[in-house]
């Protein structure tokens, strides 16, 4: 027989949102009269609780978890009630099945020498279901629903922080660019790779050290496997490796082998910070389940706004990592995904799945695989969804192993079907297999995208489609990328010279002929602008149209101003009627395949040289 107090309490969390009281039927509706409630809203709320009413665990004698404790049966927080982890003893909640949270769960330690972990044990990861808007059996994991809150802040700790010296392999110690903030003893660390090019698997050199102790901005480690040296992208300005803290004192996590997954649909916003999530996203059949992820944000609509996820770390993930899921006006500060299968940060397409107002702020993906290893054709760290007025900016993103294609993995992917602009500011991409930055768009919508860098990347710096669009790429270095700094794969949409790339800094580090690299254009569309820019070290003409194979429309750039001053090269396939002008100071030529013809200048563009921006130096 079902608990009637327990009804009550979680029925309240349930109606509350909604304005009804769940548990019992609605009245019929009086003609003319306006529903309380939609029918299908009433209908989800009753089935949760259907769920929780034939869900029923043995109950703690007490709301309050305190040194090892074992729940097979897991549990359920009821509305209108706090159950809380002791804050001054070490604690460990085991759990074989579901964790339902409809009031308040809270794991706050009173010192960084407290440790809190809620662990799922005993899961078959080929029993999860996936999908849907209510808790099931079969897939185990931490759900939050109603009303109901994570109340999760471990000891304060800096995330990650960058190198200010560089690294050789078997060194002990590590300096950083600001001293961090709560790093002890036995902390464990990893630091990004920083190998160029030549370096085989260069996406892949991490060193994983302990620390042995720590004195203002220089940490004493155990021996790294590798080097990270600083790298110099371009005058005046050089970027240090970033170096993760991977170790929290509030951990929720699964096992190897039985992962589990946190899900929240509540109503109110989450505070969750400094946190560990490791063992979490299961996989069947070889993909990830759906909506089973580390740390899911699912369709809470506006009732996520103000949720801030701060300084929390996912690892060792089956599947994804943080997924704000038509969940709007959640904040991202300082966070680390690492060893990941799939996207880490990521949301479903368009439409009602869209998500508002997401803001990523000194976030790291790392590690980022796909399944096969360099399979993922689109894999991407940061996948910028659909939605309007999210952010992104002071994030880096390396050792993503995807594949290597014109649209490949990447360190950012503006995606198709996402066409709503981002704030794009001060990110970094390094040492992915594919390239820094992709679009694979044709979009009317104007993109700025400024202050970025993106260097040591197994394939392009930039690849730019699908075949028109209108992204104005302004203030970036591009260092040392295999195959070219640029790869174009689109005109301007809309009208001439609405794609842009400004004040750009390429150094192709001796690796490619090209540094802009102009591919087979699909679609007729207006001149692109190549403005400002700065070539170096690269082995053939600055500018190559390279279609591999026959245009089905002519190519049309604008270069102004760009230094030195470049040389085009036409291959095989480029249509006749294609031009490439170039205008330097008060010369211009125009090159065609039949070679160059001097021409009037014909631009007035405003130039600046690319300007260094700050580089954050921790989280």
């Amino acid at each position: 027989m079902s608990n009637p107090t327990r009804r009550t309490l979680i029925s309240g969390a349930l109606g509350g949102a909604a304005g009804v009281v769940v548990g019992r039927e609605l009245a019929p509706t009086a003609a003319g009269a306006a529903a309380d409630v939609d029918r299908s809203e009433f209908d989800a709320l009753k089935a949760r609780v259907a769920y929780l009413e034939q869900f029923h665990p043995p109950m703690p004698p007490a709301h309050k978890f305190s040194g090892d404790v074992s729940l097979p049966d897991g549990f359920v927080v009821p509305f209108g009630e706090v159950w809380d982890f002791d804050p001054d003893v070490s604690t460990s909640v085991t759990v074989g099945k579901n964790v339902v949270v409809a009031g308040t769960l809270k794991m706050r330690p009173a010192n960084p020498g407290v440790v809190h972990t809620l662990r799922f044990t005993g899961i078959t990861e080929t029993n999860y279901v996936g999908g849907g808007m209510v808790p099931l059996d079969t897939d185990v994991g931490l759900w939050v629903i109603g009303a109901g809150v994570l109340d999760l802040a471990g000891s304060s700790k800096t995330s990650w922080a960058r190198t200010s010296q560089s690294i050789s392999a078997g060194a002990t110690s590590i300096t950083l660019a600001a001293a961090p903030v709560g790093w002890e003893a036995g902390d464990t660390l990893a630091i990004a790779p920083m190998a160029d090019c030549n370096v085989s698997e260069n996406h892949n050199r991490y060193s994983t050290v302990t620390v042995q102790s720590v004195a203002g901005n220089v940490v004493n480690v155990t021996a790294c496997q590798q080097a990270h040296p600083l790298v110099t992208v371009g005058p005046s300005f050089t970027v240090g490796a970033e170096v993760m803290n991977l170790t929290r004192n509030v951990r929720i996590e699964g096992t190897p082998t039985g992962r589990a997954h946190v899900w929240s649909n509540s109503s109110v916003p989450q505070q969750i910070s400094d946190v560990a999530i490791r063992y979490m996203g299961p996989r069947k059949s070889g993909k990830n389940v759906l909506g089973r992820y580390p740390l899911h944000l699912h369709m809470s609509g506006n009732g996520s706004r103000g949720s801030t996820i701060k300084g929390v770390v996912v690892r060792d993930s089956g599947g994804r990592a943080f997924v704000p899921h038509a969940s709007h006006g959640v904040t991202f500060d300082g966070c680390v995904a690492h060893g990941i299968l799939d996207e880490p940060y990521w949301w479903d397409g368009g439409g009602v799945d869209a998500t508002d107002d997401v803001v990523f702020s000194k976030c790291i993906a790392s590690a980022v695989q796909a399944s096969p290893n360099y399979s993922g054709a689109r894999l991407a760290g940061f996948f910028l969804g659909e939605g309007q007025r999210n952010t992104i900016v002071d994030c880096s993103a390396f050792g993503v192993w995807g594949g290597q294609s014109t649209a490949g993995s990447s360190g950012y992917h503006w995606p198709e079907g996402a066409t709503a602009a981002w704030t794009f500011a001060r990110n970094i991409a390094h040492n992915v297999f594919g390239h820094g930055l992709t679009v694979w768009q044709n979009s009317g919508i104007v993109h700025d995208v400024h202050d970025f860098v993106c260097f040591f990347n197994g394939r392009t710096g930039l690849s730019i489609g699908a075949y028109i669009n209108r992204y104005r790429f302004r203030n970036g270095y591009l260092y040392g990328n295999a195959y070219a700094s640029i790869d174009i794969h689109s005109l301007s949409s809309e009208a001439d010279h609405e794609a842009r790339y400004e004040s750009i800094h390429m150094d192709a580090f001796n690796y490619h002929a090209h540094p802009v690299r102009i591919s087979r254009n699909a679609l007729a569309g207006g001149i692109v602008d190549v403005i400002g820019c700065t070539f170096a070290r690269h082995t053939g003409a600055a500018i190559g149209h390279i279609p591999g194979g026959n245009d089905s429309t002519p190519t049309r750039i604008d270069v102004v101003d760009c230094t030195p001053d470049p040389s085009v090269f036409f291959g095989a396939g480029a249509k006749p009627e294609s031009m490439i002008r170039v205008q330097n100071g008060a010369s211009a030529t125009v090159w065609t395949p039949a070679g160059p013809t001097p021409i009037a200048t014909f631009s007035t563009a405003t130039v600046n040289p690319p300007t260094p921006f700050p580089v954050v130096a921790s989280a």
